[in-house]
């Protein structure tokens, strides 16, 4: 990539955000008129995706990077911006480079712009005219930038390695954890893996790493509390790794979640697939309930889709489980949550959280997979109602009207009145439609 000499490049940083948890950098582009952070992808062959998934050619589906990296030049300029307040309006902006001149990309995403091949990279960043908006020259403050961008950072040393398992491909960073899909050195038969990372934040005192610890340990108590089922992600190993660390290894799910394939569609599933969907969720709440363990986040992002048709449970990491000691952390976790999909009485309480809220998300859940819509476009037009305002079968007339009751009681606002257990609402699924798939 060949670039005029006013252009910096800086190669393989290692980012901290405010509280220091770290996020891998591939590049740094210093423009005259602003900053790029770039991530390269080596990826060859076809690739199909939307805004949340992409499928490669070797059939391997991961999330999408664009959205991690959005996050990561929203961290990078917000600390140089805080850093140096001279530097406010320096423009910031994002690019996934494609490095093998043989891959092809069909996304539908509004943001597939970002996406760019090698041989065009150096062209779209000389181009101006392409911005959303006019960046402010970098001029004089040249030196300064480069101070605030470079100031904490630390070179890149890329993980290739962590315990038995080979880093493949690094596919999702928050500021609690980062995310790897991963191979087994020795086990062939089954080899990839994905890790979560979790990160201490290296700012807390006792008080605060042992609160951190609790929120770590939730998501890998309550998989190993729900070992084996076949529509709940499976944990493998659990083991520290360096000073400031915890990994979490879950099976790898190769499929799509919910959310991908309601985007990525029509925004609705046909009526029989919305069907196998809530019978094979309701049998993995089912197994959680009665195992002590509270999803307390299920949505279509939580809820993964393998090409065999098989549904699985994931992302636990809001659970609560009866063999922690006591729900102190309630209000914190509530920070996760996506409250369009949460029971009433749980946005107003948090520690209120039981398997009737899980039941009421998931008719949540099936009322979008069947309707392309969720009941309420706000939480606020929630809470001000006391029922569903409309019913599945009034939206769509391909919608069987045997799942307006079953949803209607799913999400009946008195949890007394919703299903107690999802064994009662799996038996109406099967009253209503003849069978279970």
């Amino acid at each position: 990539m060949q670039l005029p000499d006013d252009y910096l490049i800086l190669h393989n940083l290692e980012v901290p955000n405010r509280a220091g948890f770290p996020y891998e950098v591939d590049m740094v582009v210093m423009a005259p008129h602003g900053v790029y952070v770039i991530e390269e992808k080596g990826y060859t062959g076809h690739i199909k995706g939307n805004a949340h998934q992409w499928r490669l050619e070797s059939g391997v589906v991961v999330p999408s990077p664009i959205p991690r990296l959005n996050k990561k030049v929203r961290v990078i300029g917000g600390r140089v911006k805080a850093t140096d307040r001279g530097l406010q309006d320096v423009f910031f902006d994002a690019l996934i480079l494609l490095s093998d001149p043989r891959t092809t990309i069909e996304l539908r995403d509004p943001q597939a712009y970002r996406v760019v091949a090698l041989h065009r990279a150096a062209q779209v960043l000389m181009d101006t005219s392409r911005l959303p908006v006019r960046p402010a020259p970098v001029g004089e403050r040249r030196d300064r930038l480069i101070s605030a961008l470079t100031a904490g950072a630390a070179p890149l040393t890329r993980r290739r390695q962590m315990g038995v398992y080979r880093i493949v491909e690094l596919i999702n960073e928050t500021s609690e954890y980062t995310e790897y899909l991963a191979e087994h050195q020795y086990l062939r038969s089954d080899p990839k893996a994905r890790l979560k990372v979790y990160h201490f934040d290296v700012y807390q005192g006792p008080d605060g790493r042992a609160r951190q610890i609790e929120l770590i340990m939730r998501d890998i108590n309550a998989l190993r509390t729900l070992a084996d089922h076949p529509n709940i992600a499976r944990a493998v190993d659990v083991f520290p790794c360096e000073p400031n660390c915890f990994v979490m290894v879950t099976e790898w799910i190769d499929g799509e979640t919910l959310r991908a394939l309601l985007d990525g569609g029509d925004g609705w599933l046909h009526p029989e697939l919305v069907l196998n969907l809530a019978t094979q969720a309701g049998r993995g709440l089912a197994y959680a309930h009665n195992r002590g363990v509270i999803h307390r986040d299920l949505r279509p992002e939580n809820i993964v889709l393998t090409g065999s048709g098989r549904v699985k449970l994931t992302n636990f990491d809001c659970a609560r489980v009866s063999v922690s000691a006591g729900d102190t952390i309630a209000g914190q976790v509530s920070a996760f949550w996506d409250e369009r999909y949460v029971a009433p009485e749980t946005i107003l309480a948090p520690e209120r959280a039981s398997p009737q809220s899980d039941l009421y998300a998931l008719g949540v859940v099936l009322f979008e997979s069947l309707t392309g819509r969720r009941p309420y476009t706000s939480v606020a037009e929630m809470l001000g109602a006391s029922s569903l305002p409309v019913r599945p079968s009034e939206l769509a007339a391909r919608v069987p009207a045997a799942w307006d009751a079953i949803i209607a009681r799913l999400c009946d606002f008195d949890r007394a009145r919703r299903y107690q257990r999802a064994e009662l609402f799996l038996a109406d699924l099967d009253s209503a439609f003849g069978r279970s798939p």
